[in-house]
């Protein structure tokens, strides 16, 4: 084992360590210890360290954006996309459109060419999923209404950053392919379609199988083992393995395992995760912040003041309240793996100088540290905005009704195709939802379905030492559903169907 090993995890530990005994999030510590043991620092380069070993952290680090994206696979479900309409996509268009618009106007500011400006737009357009993730984690926010939405648009800039590197790319060589770009864009939409549909109908049924020899290892490699074939097509067919990370996650976040398999890979998500970050905070150099600092002040205040602007009016257009488009704007105020993506490419076909790439980083970087503190300022930003505001117009802005009426679901076919695909696979398994409503009547008689449980109320099973998971099975009307989709005002009627799953089949 290498001594530059020990020094890198011996100080990052003692760094987020000293970061959360101040109350400062861990993401913000693993950044600070990446610069700390980067190897353009004296001392470190004093131990061996070359800028072989930070590609190494890259390496392993690239694991952790997987490892983070398929975790968040496991907590999203693409059913509650669906239901949320046209909603998402409107906002996660307008962000991007008015943040690679202001990019291209600031690097016209700096006097820049108009390539230049064009990848440059490219970089600022698209926020961090993995950074956002971790820094809600952190904050104790992930389980808050508003969190659910912003992954939803990030996963949907994911999606567009895909197409919008085909066309950078197209661009860099001279060449505006438009047959490319569209088949791109249709390869994207089968390789999702045909990965649900497949992983839907298949997976479910495998893990059900396999659910009585399956124990906590070989799930992990099972999981792993997908995980990984899913990484390697998502980058044969010229995607990102994040991407592909994030699709299987969603996949198995509809079994009946989506809890285990999320406690089993839990300790690699947060080694790697970290590893991440480190290598992160390895890529800036001093020299870097010195030279460029103007460049790099005037993007870092363009991305803040942009996406905080943007990004607030981008949710309220989309259905969200006032307060809720102020926290989901002012929290993808940040750059990511994307933009050091649009700048490879950029620099290795020449369309943008070499000297562009650092800055971009240390952009990133300081963004990054800062997404926590524009997370905890967007509540006095909206508490100043909504007091300089007529309240006659704050309460029209915070209606649930104006939320609910513009981010209801669509009731195409293909809505309905994806709703049965997704009842099939819950169904076939007896899945959990996430979050299970807990203020509903349940003093009503029910007929429950259950090895251990038949016969009962669920008011009875709740009482019972053991307090299980429960999902609502068929209606007598024939419909799928489960305790969060019944308004809380729902009386069950002794002919409701419910599913009991015991704790310890976890």
């Amino acid at each position: 084992m290498e001594i530059i090993s020990v020094v890198i995890f011996a100080l990052a530990a003692l760094v987020i360590i000293t970061f959360k005994k101040i109350g400062q999030p861990m993401v913000l510590g693993y950044l600070v210890a990446g610069f700390l043991v980067s190897p353009y620092m004296p001392y470190m380069q004093a131990i061996g360290m070359t800028e072989h070993h930070l590609h190494d952290c890259e390496a392993f680090g690239q694991l952790g954006v997987m490892l983070i994206m398929f975790g968040l696979g496991l907590e999203f479900s693409f059913k509650k996309l669906g239901k949320m309409g046209a909603s998402p996509i409107v906002t996660a268009l307008f962000i991007a459109c008015c943040m690679g618009t202001l990019g291209f106007v600031a690097g016209m500011m700096m006097g820049l060419s108009q390539i230049n400006c064009i990848f440059l737009g490219g970089m600022l357009a698209m926020s961090s999923t993995a950074i956002i993730d971790k820094a809600f984690a952190d904050l104790g926010l992930s389980g808050e209404p508003f969190t659910a939405r912003v992954i939803s648009v990030l996963i949907l800039e994911d999606i567009l950053a895909i197409v919008l590197l085909v066309m950078l790319s197209a661009m860099a060589q001279g060449s505006s392919d438009t047959g490319q770009i569209m088949s791109t864009i249709m390869n994207l939409g089968i390789f999702v379609a045909v990965s649900l549909i497949v992983g839907l109908l298949i997976l479910p049924t495998f893990f059900r199988v396999l659910r009585k020899i399956m124990n906590d290892e070989m799930l992990l490699i099972v999981s792993f083992a997908l995980l990984f074939s899913m990484a390697y097509l998502a980058e044969y067919l010229g995607f990102s393995t994040a991407f592909g990370a994030f699709i299987i996650g969603s996949i198995l976040a509809e079994t009946l395992e989506a809890h285990k398999i999320e406690k089993v890979t839990l300790p690699m998500k947060n080694l790697f995760g970290a590893v991440f970050f480190i290598s992160v905070g390895m890529l800036v150099k001093v020299e870097t912040l010195v030279e460029y600092w103007l460049p790099i002040l005037i993007l870092v205040l363009v991305i803040m003041a942009g996406q905080a602007v943007f990004g607030t009016i981008g949710y309220l257009i989309g259905g969200q309240t006032l307060r809720a488009s102020f926290r989901s704007g002012f929290a993808m105020s940040q750059i990511g793996e994307f933009s050091f993506i649009i700048a490879t490419v950029g620099v290795n076909n020449k369309a943008i100088p070499a000297e562009l790439y650092p800055i971009i980083v240390a952009v990133a970087v300081i963004t990054t540290f800062f997404t926590p503190y524009m997370i905890k300022w967007a509540e006095p930003a909206y508490n100043t905005v909504s007091k300089m505001l007529p309240q006659a117009t704050v309460e029209k802005l915070n209606s649930e009704k104006k939320k609910e009426e513009k981010a209801g679901g669509s009731s195409s076919f293909f809505a309905k195709f994806w709703g049965r695909i997704f009842d099939y696979a819950r169904a076939e398994t007896g899945n959990l939802p996430r979050h299970c409503s807990h203020d509903i009547p349940l003093s009503e008689v029910l007929v429950i379905e259950g090895d251990l449980f038949d016969g009962k109320t669920v008011k009875q099973v709740m009482d019972m030492e053991e307090n299980p998971y429960f999902v609502v099975g068929r209606t007598p009307d024939g419909e799928l559903i489960s305790l969060e989709e019944i308004p809380h005002d729902y009386k069950f009627k002794a002919g409701d169907k419910v599913r009991v799953i015991s704790k310890k089949f976890f």
